[in-house]
């Protein structure tokens, strides 16, 4: 910022106009006072000359032209009583008569201005140098008159013109002192200038100054006897009061704004006109794998996310006008694909150009999609998995409705054994998907009790080795103490019952099952290992989905119904448990169950 400070703008103002003024009124008053003092001399002059020509009677000056000598005579008499020098002069030039020289020594007078200005009439005053006294004089002639008209002689008033000097250096002298005195009456205005409005006028600037930096304290009180002052100091601080409120206000919706961003789970990006992030949230440092906010600000958009389909919308957004555009612009909405997860893309216009700001909403449906291919799955499990045993059902009810048979035909008790099997088959899935609604719907909490694992495992290899289809398997329990947990023990043993039937049925019936249980922290850890055919990599993610099946022939032989892995899942959810698997296809797999020794 340029500028003068006030007194940089004033003084030298003042200064000058004081100095012109000063030297205006010197020089006026000079010339003035100098005209006024040279007049009055003349002037009293000529008073004299009045007062001494009223005492030349006639008589006399027919006398005088008879005896010059009774003249003279009269003339160094008045030049007692008088400062200035009297002479007489005849018409003919010749002086008859001086107060200071003897009349015979002087030269004739007729060519002296003022004295040949007089013979015609007209009094005179010059002043000019004294040959006879040799200083400079101040002359006045003025005729005298007879009766006559004619003029009769001239008297003639002079006096030093030093006289006259002196009394203007006098006059000079109080011009000097009175330009002093208006000279140190102007300091003396501009002091009262600088204390009573430019220092408030600086304080003012200073408290100002603390304001345009955000330093609402208490303000520092301005006195000052103008009222502007006192009135633009209540504004400033009015002002800083109100400042200080809307920035407090501003602010404390940024941190709600904040807030807000920062919780999002969808991740937040806010472009300039040209393309660059300005602001962000933590979800979209998480999506675009930055370590701070400072690796994503200043970049433009598509050096983070690299989307063809985005790349075009965000194209047309930021090169398009407003009327182009058509503001408010309609959210767009798309989806694109970063880093294998699935996102819908919302893209809005916050502020008009040309400061447009555009704000991008990357809503993550990845979880959304899965869910939605696991429900279209699930139903097309559930429909082909019920439609299996109820075709057969039917279709071996019908052939013995609508066929004969001789009673002791061995085809009957054949297609009611498969009946038979069919319809336990859909009562297990049907079952089974009860119990997977029960789980969803109701709490865990209910019926539970503190048992001990070791003895809930025991019941449950019990249960599994008692089947038919595994008489004779030997499983390995593995505790090395007794553990007390807080569970609802019919769901714990369901999932063990699940996990060890599953252990036996894929995997040949000569190797071994395994079942421990160890205590880690504040949880038990249930482990189930076999030496089975295990499970492939890419397919570990899936197994616990409703009728997910890895080997579907394999497993509608062994008469799963492909919801125990899902109810062993959502059983350990109602426990704030968990279930994962470790499995290598052709060596085996081990499941664990992870259960918190207090629910």
């Amino acid at each position: 910022m340029t500028g003068k400070k006030l007194r940089g703008l004033l003084y030298p103002k003042i200064a000058v106009t004081v100095i012109l003024i000063v030297a205006f009124s010197i020089v006026f008053i000079s010339v003035t006072s100098r005209r006024f003092v040279l007049e009055q001399s003349i002037e009293n002059l000529d008073e004299t000359a009045v007062i001494i020509s009223n005492l030349l009677n006639e008589n006399i000056l027919n006398d005088t032209y008879r005896d010059i000598s009774q003249l003279q005579n009269l003339f160094e008499h008045l030049s007692i009583n008088s400062l200035s020098r009297i002479t007489f002069i005849l018409p003919d030039g010749q002086v008859a008569a001086d107060t200071d020289e003897n009349p015979d020594s002087m030269e004739n007078h007729r060519n002296r201005p003022e004295v040949r200005r007089a013979l015609s009439g007209i009094s005179s005053s010059n002043v000019r140098f004294s040959e006879t006294l040799k200083i400079d004089m101040l002359y006045h002639a003025v005729p005298i008159v007879d009766n006559n008209g004619k003029v009769a002689a001239v008297l003639r008033i002079a006096m030093p013109f030093n006289r006259v000097k002196r009394t203007f250096s006098v006059v000079l002298i109080y011009v000097l002192i009175g330009s002093l005195t208006f000279i140190a009456l102007s300091i003396f205005l501009v002091l009262y200038i600088d204390r009573k409005i430019e220092q408030p006028l600086a304080e003012l600037a200073a408290e100002a100054g603390k304001d345009s930096g955000l330093e609402f304290g208490r303000h520092k009180p301005i006195n000052s006897p103008s009222i502007e002052i006192q009135n633009l100091y209540t504004a400033l601080k009015t002002m800083s009061i109100q400042l200080n409120n809307q920035i407090n206000d501003i602010s404390i919706q940024k941190q709600e704004l904040q807030a807000v961003l920062d919780s999002m789970d969808n991740a937040i990006l806010v472009l300039n006109s040209h393309g660059a992030i300005i602001k962000t949230n933590p979800a979209a440092l998480e999506l675009f794998q930055a370590a701070n906010e400072s690796e994503l600000l200043g970049k433009y958009y598509m050096q983070a996310a690299s989307s063809k389909t985005l790349n075009t919308v965000l194209e047309k957004v930021i090169r398009g006008s407003d009327s182009s555009i058509q503001l408010p612009l309609p959210s767009e909405r798309f989806e694109i694909t970063i880093r294998e997860r699935s996102f819908q893309v919302y893209i809005s216009v916050v502020s008009p150009e040309p400061e447009r700001t555009i704000l991008i909403v990357f809503n993550d449906i990845t979880r959304l999609l899965h869910l939605e291919k696991v429900r279209r799955d699930f139903v097309a499990n559930v429909s082909h998995e019920l439609k299996t045993p109820v075709t057969s059902i039917k279709g071996f009810t019908e052939t013995l409705l609508y066929q004969e048979f001789k009673p002791d035909d061995v085809r009957i008790k054949k297609f009611l054994n498969i009946i038979f099997t069919q319809t336990n088959r859909l009562q297990d899935i049907i079952e089974d998907l009860l119990t997977l609604s029960m789980l969803e719907q109701n709490d865990a909490s209910q019926n539970m009790q503190k048992i001990s694992i070791q003895n809930l495992i025991k019941d449950s290899v019990r249960v599994c080795v008692e089947k038919t289809a595994f008489c004779g398997r030997e499983i390995d329990i593995n505790c090395t103490e007794s553990v007390l947990v807080q569970c609802n023990p019919l769901l714990i043993e369901q999932a063990l019952i699940n996990l060890i039937d599953n252990a036996l049925k894929y995997s040949d019936p000569t190797s071994p099952v395994t079942v421990c249980c160890s205590k880690k922290h504040r949880n038990v850890i249930i482990s189930v290992c076999d030496k089975g055919f295990g499970i492939p990599e890419d397919l570990i993610p899936r197994i616990f989905e409703r009728f997910y099946r890895v080997d579907k022939g394999r497993s509608r032989e062994k008469g799963g119904t492909g919801l125990g892995l899902a109810i062993v899942k959502h059983i350990m959810l109602r426990h704030n448990g968990s279930v994962h698997v470790d499995s290598q296809e052709g060596v085996g797999s081990t499941f664990y169950l992870t259960l918190p020794l207090e629910i």
